[in-house]
């Protein structure tokens, strides 16, 4: 029998082996879900939501009917997790941008600011617009219940530790900006140039007392 360590196979205790399948498991799944949110959002920025079908964004995740069926229920339940997502991703984004600037009132003017721009320039909020208002407006209307929540949960501890909001306020205040952000997507006309950052930034300082 050979005493070389190199050639003896590393046992790991069965809880160890465990954690590792659970964590590659999990590793596959994320994959997964990520290719087809990825999918379901090409696809409705392209074609739009109500002509987009759960057959052609399995086809293009590379997965199966039943898989994207199992794990997201239907396509409101797909249409959900992809603005999610896109939630999540753009305020992570969003923190990486602003990270120089020092906390305070003109910290959330900017960040205000930068969101607008960044609605206004979302593909598949625009293809809604244009084509498929039907489908967009509910969202951000009458079933925009979770959407708002969703909104609010994200911003509050942001405006508590970045805004410097008091955490008593910084709720209403979430829900403020939220609601006045839904506002410039539905709303996109009017007095105020939403194209214009320092009439963005006047209006929101115009219309919230941040102290």
């Amino acid at each position: 029998m050979s005493n070389n360590p190199a050639s003896k196979k590393l046992v790991l205790p069965a809880n160890e082996i465990e954690l590792q399948l659970k964590i590659e498991s999990l590793t596959q799944v994320n994959k997964s879900w990520s290719k087809m949110l990825n999918a379901a959002l090409i696809l409705f920025s392209e074609y739009g939501i109500a002509q987009t079908t759960m057959e052609q964004i399995a086809e293009r995740a590379d997965v199966s009917r039943m898989w994207l069926y199992k794990t997201f229920g239907n396509k409101s339940g797909l249409v959900r997790a992809v603005v999610d997502m896109e939630m999540n991703n753009f305020f992570f984004n969003l923190n990486s941008h602003l990270a120089q600037i020092p906390n305070g009132t003109e910290l959330i003017l900017e960040a205000f600011a930068l969101t607008v721009k960044f609605l206004r320039g979302h593909a598949l909020l625009q293809r809604l617009l244009d084509s498929e208002p039907e489908t967009l407006l509910p969202m951000l209307t009458i079933d925009a219940k979770e959407m708002v929540a969703r909104g609010i949960e994200l911003m509050t501890p942001w405006l508590v530790v970045r805004g410097d909001v008091k955490k008593e306020k910084a709720q209403l205040v979430a829900e403020v900006l939220v609601r006045l952000l839904t506002t410039t997507v539905i709303m996109p006309k009017g007095e105020i140039d939403l194209d214009d950052t320092n009439e963005i930034k006047n209006w929101l300082r115009n219309s919230i007392n941040f102290s």
